[in-house]
């Protein structure tokens, strides 16, 4: 994918959250009780935890009584005000950042945990700047909680995939094999956007996050917790 299509779907998606930010809160009040096995193995009191592409927050609903230091950052504003109007008396810490450009210093936290954000991440070179920034702000051996969709199973994302796919063999698409468009409703049932997605599957986050620089724990497809289910890992940086 060439670089200036790919930062046009960056844009495009930072201003798509803007945009629902009130309705992605109102449909995401629930917590991710799926990964509090991780949490609860990996995260260790007194921890500094980066929640990387944090929308409103709400992991920090499984973090907040571990007595850790707690920081979410994501691309969109909007969602960043959200996050800190519900959890910022409680000590959370927020800021509107670049995801591919963290402000962090070289071995700031103890663990990274980004939750349905990777598959968001056009282009390769962009996923593997996605892996070197994460490494860069863990500590040595420090420890990366990172899901994205299983959209294998999503019935409407595989006809998407099989379009896209057709599209770029006859030359009318930009995007990269495996990219599709997925389109939001509001609360309306009215489509106001769509957002870009990657399939993925277990292997492909092992080998990315092998290429640059981890230690690959375990991987797989988490159980179902709301309509579909998750991809999971959990690695250790070299």
């Amino acid at each position: 994918m060439k670089k200036e299509i790919s930062e046009n779907i960056i844009k495009k998606t930072k201003d798509f959250y803007d945009l629902i930010s009130l309705d992605f809160d109102r449909t995401r009040s629930f917590n991710w009780q799926e990964i509090s096995p991780f949490i609860d193995k990996f995260i260790k009191p007194g921890d500094k935890i980066l929640d990387l592409g944090c929308g409103n927050g709400r992991l920090f609903d499984l973090l907040k009584e571990k007595n850790i230091s707690y920081f979410g950052v994501d691309n969109s504003e909007q969602l960043i005000g959200i996050a800190e109007k519900k959890y910022g008396m409680a000590g959370a810490k927020f800021l509107a950042v670049d995801i591919l450009k963290l402000p962090f210093a070289e071995n700031s936290f103890d663990a990274v945990v980004s939750l349905a954000v990777f598959h968001h991440i056009p282009s390769e070179q962009n996923r593997q700047i996605f892996f070197q920034q994460i490494k860069k702000v863990l500590k040595n051996k420090g420890i990366l909680i990172l899901t994205s969709w299983n959209l294998w199973e999503n019935p409407k994302a595989k006809w998407l995939l099989f379009k896209y796919t057709l599209l770029k063999l006859l030359g009318k698409s930009d995007l990269d094999f495996f990219d599709i468009f997925y389109p939001w409703k509001n609360s309306q049932g009215e489509i106001v956007g769509n957002r870009y997605l990657h399939f993925f599957s277990p292997k492909k986050l092992e080998k990315i996050a092998t290429k640059n620089g981890f230690d690959i724990i375990e991987s797989g497809i988490l159980p179902r917790s709301q309509k579909y289910s998750n991809i999971y890992l959990i690695a250790r940086k070299k």
